[in-house]
């Protein structure tokens, strides 16, 4: 009988030595989008790689999980489930923010934290799950970036706030309120060349600056119509309009105007670890590979502060802005779960291109 109770134990002892942690990863994984369910999988499997090689977490080793959402509602839902069941302790994702949105009810009855790499619509933090957290910079926040660049540019500016009525450019224009108050917002119809009234009013009260957050294709035709009305207002929009239909609509019209968008993962990365660590073994480092390794390395910071079976107080020591140190450079959350550090990139067009002008 004793002998038997040994063999148990020694079984027992064994499989808790060989334990995995599963880290799973939502994203699109075949069809159109499946490039970047690529990157995801490149930037996961590059921290595992290297965590594991470190001795893992506690000694146990993590292994990657992959649930392809198609960034489709349903497939989303059917994905969230798949990886619950399979007991993954962390997902990396979703990458598109409605299948974030749509599945983190799903995680957080599961107990399950999700780190999205590349989910910037501001909703998905703003719902105040304790289970929510991202990489990358709210959309939103565009607007922080572009009311510094316009009152540096024209303190006294008398702005005009363009609006469709469609998200993300609802959001971003709401923030830029906040930021401008003395701004005045004007809607127009997306898709339908503005009016006559509306060129007037902006004329008549002498715009000097127009923040655009509209469609590329709208904000396009807007800026030729001022032009064309004799409006020298300075034009300013966000990443939407760093598209070439953009140009092709505005025509010069368009010459000068500021852009911003999200800042570019390589050039924030640490050059040394970016040749050791993916270069030297010849793997990608576009799109969404480097927040995802940053992530999968905030997980692994809370994991070995708090307790790799309790997702809450993983989420929670997070939340409150305990530092990580990542490939990205070291990274605060706030307690939406949103990084504090809110990068983005300013360019400019000119001749029918756009250039980095900070």
């Amino acid at each position: 009988m004793r002998a038997c109770l040994f063999a148990i134990l020694l079984s027992a002892l064994a499989g808790s030595a060989s334990a995995e942690i599963l880290v799973g990863i939502a994203g699109p994984m075949g069809g159109p989008n499946a490039v970047f369910g690529e990157q995801m999988k490149v930037g996961v499997k590059a921290a595992i790689d290297g965590i594991n090689a470190a001795g893992g977490i506690n000694g146990e080793t993590l292994r990657m999980v992959v649930a392809d959402d198609a960034c489709d509602a349903r497939r989303a839902a059917a994905a969230a489930d798949e990886l619950i069941k399979q007991d993954v302790r962390v997902v990396i994702g979703h990458f598109c923010t409605g299948m974030a949105i749509a599945t983190a009810k799903a995680y957080d009855a599961a107990g399950v934290m999700m780190i999205s790499p590349s989910a910037s619509g501001a909703l998905l933090t703003d719902q105040g799950q304790w289970n929510v957290l991202r990489i990358a910079a709210r959309e939103d926040a565009q607007a922080d970036v572009l009311a510094t660049k316009i009152a540096a540019d024209n303190p006294q500016a008398k702005i005009a706030v363009i609006v469709d009525g469609q998200s993300p450019g609802r959001a971003v224009a709401q923030r830029f309120r906040q930021r401008a108050p003395s701004s005045i917002e004007f809607t127009i119809k997306a898709g339908v060349a503005p009016g006559k009234d509306l060129i007037a009013d902006l004329k008549a009260r002498a715009i000097d600056a127009v923040f655009l957050t509209t469609a590329a294709t709208d904000a396009g035709t807007l800026a030729s119509a001022m032009t064309a009305a004799g409006i020298k207002a300075k034009l300013y929009g966000t990443e939407l309009l760093l598209a070439d239909t953009y140009w092709a609509k505005s025509g010069n019209a368009g010459e000068g105007t500021v852009v911003s968008f999200t800042a570019d993962p390589v050039r924030l990365a640490s050059e040394t670890r970016l040749q050791t660590e993916f270069l030297a073994k010849s793997l990608a480092i576009d799109g969404a590979t480097l927040p995802s390794y940053a992530a999968v390395e905030a997980f692994v910071a809370s994991a070995k502060a708090t307790s790799i079976n309790d997702g809450k107080r993983m989420a929670q020591w997070l939340k409150v802005g305990n530092k990580i140190t990542t490939i990205l450079g070291d990274i605060t959350f706030d307690p939406k779960g949103d990084p504090q550090q809110q990068r983005f990139t300013l360019f400019r067009w000119s001749v029918g291109k756009f250039q980095t002008i900070e």
